[in-house]
């Protein structure tokens, strides 16, 4: 199997600074996604920090930007794992509606980070994919990696 596993963070302070990271795995079977200890083998990873943002940008971006690395390399995912509610609902759920509704809410309201939506949906999901969610900070291993290479790249520019 082939899993990208993402994350994205932003610090509440006044400088609003976020990071996102992700890393490809290849990965011997789905019990081993959430595996504490290392499974599988790193293909490629990125991580990057961003000023003036949120933690749902960096989030989707965590995606954008893996998606657009697996596009690039030509790596078909069988799984991206998020520890992102919004996200994984987003893709999986929520953005059926958004669409039909002319990428507004149940309150009739625009959605937040449309034009972001809009890339990761309309750009770089180009095949189905599985998204699926984990718990952040629960020990699955390439979970915490990205968790790591966030707060690394956030404190780089700190």
């Amino acid at each position: 199997m082939i899993v990208l596993f993402t994350d994205g963070g932003c610090h509440n302070n006044s400088t609003r600074l976020g990071a996102y990271a992700f890393v490809c795995v290849q990965i011997e079977n789905e019990e081993a996604i959430y595996s504490t200890t290392k499974q599988g083998e790193l293909l490629f990873g990125a991580s990057k920090s961003q000023a003036d943002t949120t933690n749902n940008i960096m989030e989707l971006l965590a995606i954008s930007k893996g998606l657009q690395e697996c596009n690039t390399r030509g790596t078909k995912l069988d799984v991206i794992i998020t520890d992102s509610q919004y996200v994984q609902k987003g893709i999986t759920e929520w953005s059926a509606n958004w669409r039909k509704n002319g990428w507004r809410n149940g309150q009739n309201q625009a959605i937040a980070n449309k034009e972001i939506w809009k890339d990761l949906l309309d750009n770089h999901m180009q095949y189905t994919v599985k998204v699926w969610h984990v718990r952040g900070h629960e020990g699955v291993y390439w979970n915490e990696v990205c968790d790591k290479l966030c707060t690394t790249a956030m404190q780089s520019k700190v």
